[in-house]
């Protein structure tokens, strides 16, 4: 996230172009900002998601101070999206807006070990509409031309 915001709002970007990163993963952090790689999270060891967890967030947060989207997309099964996508989700939701619509405590808090995601379907109805879930292909396809979509109405208007 951070080399993409740098990229993105640093010397040589363009002033005029709307600042929108596509994040695509399993939903590990698999560094930490300034540590270890690999950072050893998994749905194994719980306890090593913690600071990876917090950098993602924080630079999630430094995305939106620098007025740059992420759309995410989950990649993997759906079953194994319940365990492991509530990262991309909470991205997604931040740098849509700036702020948080879902509900990241209880037994969704973050950083700690993995949590319940939400519903891809209900989570893009009813939270965010920038992250998508692909088990295959055509799902992948399918959130690639959604979000150059979304982009191109993004840039017209």
């Amino acid at each position: 996230i951070a080399t993409g915001v740098d990229v993105l709002t640093g010397p040589g970007a363009r002033e005029d172009a709307v600042a929108t990163m596509i994040l695509l993963g399993d939903g590990s952090p698999t560094v930490t900002y300034y540590g270890s790689n690999p950072s050893g999270c998994s749905s194994s060891s719980p306890a090593n998601c913690r600071d990876p967890r917090a950098d993602a967030m924080a630079q999630a947060q430094s995305a939106v101070n620098a007025g740059v989207i992420i759309y995410t997309i989950f990649v993997g099964e759906a079953s194994f999206a319940q365990d492991h996508a509530l990262m991309l989700q909470y991205i997604a939701d931040l740098t849509d807006n700036g702020r948080l619509e879902g509900e990241y405590t209880g037994s969704r808090s973050l950083p700690d070990g993995y949590r319940p995601a939400f519903d891809a379907a209900w989570f893009q109805e009813n939270v965010s509409g920038n992250y998508y879930l692909a088990s295959d292909a055509a799902q992948l396809e399918a959130a690639y031309d959604a979000i150059f979509a979304k982009i191109y109405t993004r840039l017209v208007r």
